[in-house]
């Protein structure tokens, strides 16, 4: 079962439909689409059908988590850890926040949160993230989650690499 996880200055608790506008303002923002939908064929343009889609695709399977900052609760993007039903004991962790937020550390702090609870509450053996080599932004959190480099990827022929933890590697959050 999910449930709320809290760091020192944000709250992730799984998306409900009460985090629909913030979800559709987000994907709504051009600057967080290049990153996330680089060829602009995957998230809706038009705000009801965004709607439906980030119902469908983010809120209604479980496994992501909306962030809220502590103080004034304000929604400020999402962090995802979804099981992957081809890949044993494995969970794909990935985030979005809203560009005001960018450089704030948030996708660090709360990814750390989430690969912790990954290994220790939820059982998982390794946990994965996938990223576009020109997103450094993306790729620096990565690393400071404590995930290495684990091999090549690519996302409609945009080359993009791998990266992972397993329990129990040095550095990994809920290391024993």
């Amino acid at each position: 079962m999910e449930e709320t996880l809290e760091t020192e200055r944000l709250r992730l608790s799984p998306l409900t439909e009460a985090d629909l506008d913030g979800l559709v303002e987000l994907d709504g923002d051009p600057e967080v689409r290049r990153f996330v939908d680089p060829l602009g064929i995957i998230i809706p343009i038009e705000p009801g059908e965004r709607r439906t889609y980030e119902w469908e695709r983010f809120v209604s399977p479980g496994g992501f988590y909306g962030v809220r900052e502590r103080v004034g609760n304000a929604f400020v993007g999402w962090i995802q850890l979804e099981a992957v039903p081809d890949r044993e004991h494995e969970a794909e962790l990935g985030y979005r926040f809203r560009r005001n937020v960018w450089r704030l550390g948030y996708a660090t702090e709360g990814g750390r949160a989430l690969v912790a609870h990954g290994f220790e509450v939820l059982g998982f053996r390794r946990i994965f993230a996938h990223t576009l080599n020109d997103n450094p932004a993306s790729i620096r959190v990565l690393e400071k989650i404590g995930l290495k480099v684990a091999g090549c990827w690519s996302y409609r022929d945009m080359p993009g690499v791998e990266y992972a933890i397993e329990r129990g590697d040095d550095g990994a959050a809920g290391a024993s």
